[in-house]
């Protein structure tokens, strides 16, 4: 019987925590050893489920435990430390985004992973989404020319349920390094980069605080420019009511041959010459699959989906956001 990997994950106050710890157990490679939180209660309570052992220092579980495989989640400026703590054991791991507040931070903790040769990965986990793979195919089968421009929004809850969820962190500019641009921005950025495959070589924003006057900014709007003359556009914030259904993402891309729009699940095309489609994709929870994918994968060592070089060269155009909006 192939030998299971061991897997355990930091800091599961992190609210997406029931993903990961989910998508381990549905995993038939992997089981679920330890998870750790500073909150001890709480480590208990996500432990029971899974029949797992359960710490209040994460340095303790890697110790006791010796896991194949770790899940950093955790506080973003903490982040970077936990990196080396499991880059120091030679654990292979993945790590949340943003890894860090500033692409300065994360530099040592690539430059240490690089030296070990060590496994890793980072979820971006929109490169695994129904939409990206039909971008993709559509472009390498010559359905869309050159990309022209490529719009995403993400416009979530108020910030008021990162207390609720006791990540209350999150709305902490020292902490969590800045608002909706760090935490749900780098999604898009990344995914801007990875459909054009071009060099983002222009970035302007406007970032706002004004509905909740939290320290972090609850709305922000990213403007990109590659080097191939390509525009990007993403919009978040936290300024959807909380009764609101789940959320949505709204997409809107021109390319030199067609129009696609995607929204409440819809992708739809239109081709400048009149012809037209649209299909239904399936409503699919993107980390859950990307946790098994990336187990799965690491187990028959494939490489990483995406990776701290990807996340670095995300956290570099958040600089440059932050930077022009003091």
């Amino acid at each position: 019987m192939e030998k299971k990997i061991r897997v355990a994950v930091t800091e599961v106050s992190h609210w997406h925590s029931p993903e990961y710890l989910n998508g381990i157990q549905k995993t038939k490679q992997a089981e679920l050893v330890a998870v750790s939180d500073r909150n001890g209660e709480l480590a208990r309570q996500k432990a029971r489920p899974y029949g797992s052992r359960w710490y209040t220092d994460y340095q303790t579980m890697l110790e006791k435990e010796k896991p194949d495989f770790v899940f950093i989640l955790g506080v973003h400026r903490e982040m970077p430390a936990i990196i080396q703590a499991v880059t120091e054991r030679a654990i292979p791991f993945c790590v949340e985004k943003p890894a860090a507040v500033s692409s300065a931070e994360l530099i040592p903790c690539l430059e240490q992973v690089q030296k070990k040769d060590l496994y890793h990965s980072v979820p971006f986990v929109y490169r695994l989404s129904p939409v990206s793979r039909h971008l993709l195919e559509w472009h390498r089968a010559g359905l869309l020319g050159q990309w022209i421009a490529l719009k995403f929004c993400f416009v979530t809850g108020p910030p008021e349920r990162y207390r609720q969820w006791q990540c209350e962190w999150n709305l902490s500019k020292k902490l969590a390094g800045g608002g909706t641009t760090i935490n749900l921005s780098v999604h898009y950025l990344d995914l801007f980069r990875y459909l054009t495959g071009e060099e983002i070589v222009h970035v302007k924003a406007v970032l706002s605080r004004k509905r909740f006057q939290e320290e972090v900014e609850d709305y922000s709007l990213v403007f990109l420019e590659t080097n191939r003359g390509t525009i990007g556009e993403v919009e978040t914030g936290y300024l959807s009511p909380p009764e609101e259904r789940a959320d949505r993402d709204t997409f809107v891309i021109y390319t030199e041959k067609r129009k696609i729009t995607f929204r409440e699940n819809v992708l739809g095309w239109k081709d400048y010459s009149g012809e037209a489609g649209e299909e239904k994709i399936s409503s699919e929870n993107p980390r859950l699959r990307f946790v098994e994918e990336t187990l799965t994968g690491f187990s028959r060592g494939k490489p990483a989906i995406a990776d701290l070089n990807d996340m670095l060269a995300v956290l570099r155009i958040i600089d440059r956001v932050y930077q022009n909006n003091h």
